[in-house]
C-alpha cells in the first residue's frame, strides 16, 4: 500500500485511482469494494492528500452508493455491512464530520473495577 501511496505523487496517479473507481463499483462480491475503500482511506492519509480529495468530492456519488449497498449471500445473511460503514466513514471524513466511535469507552475512560 505504501507503493500505492507513493504512486499518488507521480503520473500513475490517474491509473491508480481508476483501478480503484472500477473495482469499487464491482458488485458481485463484497471483497472488492471493501479492499478498495481500504486502500482509498489508506490514501487518504499517506498520499497525495489534496488530488486524492479532489477525486474522492469528484467520485463522491460511488461513495454514496455504497452507504446503502447490500448484498445477501446463499445463507441469506447481509454482508456488505462493512462496507457500509467504511463509506460512511470515509465520507464524513470528506465531509469534515466527526466520525462516531463504537459506542464504547477505553479501557482508561472506564471505572474502576470494584475487586474482590
Amino acid at each position: 500500500m505504501r507503493e500505492l501511496a507513493k504512486g499518488t505523487f507521480t503520473v500513475e496517479f490517474s491509473a491508480i485511482m481508476a483501478i480503484l473507481w472500477r473495482r469499487m463499483q464491482e458488485k458481485k462480491n463484497e471483497r472488492h469494494p471493501l479492499k478498495c475503500l481500504i486502500v482509498l482511506e489508506f490514501l487518504l492519509h499517506e498520499g497525495n492528500i489534496e488530488l486524492v480529495m479532489q477525486q474522492c468530492k469528484n467520485n463522491m456519488h460511488h461513495l454514496q452508493a455504497l452507504t446503502t449497498w447490500r448484498l445477501i449471500n446463499d445463507s441469506h445473511i447481509d454482508v456488505a455491512m462493512p462496507v457500509r460503514e467504511r463509506a460512511k466513514k470515509i465520507l464524513a471524513f470528506l465531509r469534515d464530520e466527526p466520525v462516531p466511535d463504537d459506542g464504547g469507552r477505553s479501557a482508561a475512560a472506564a471505572p474502576p473495577r470494584p475487586q474482590q
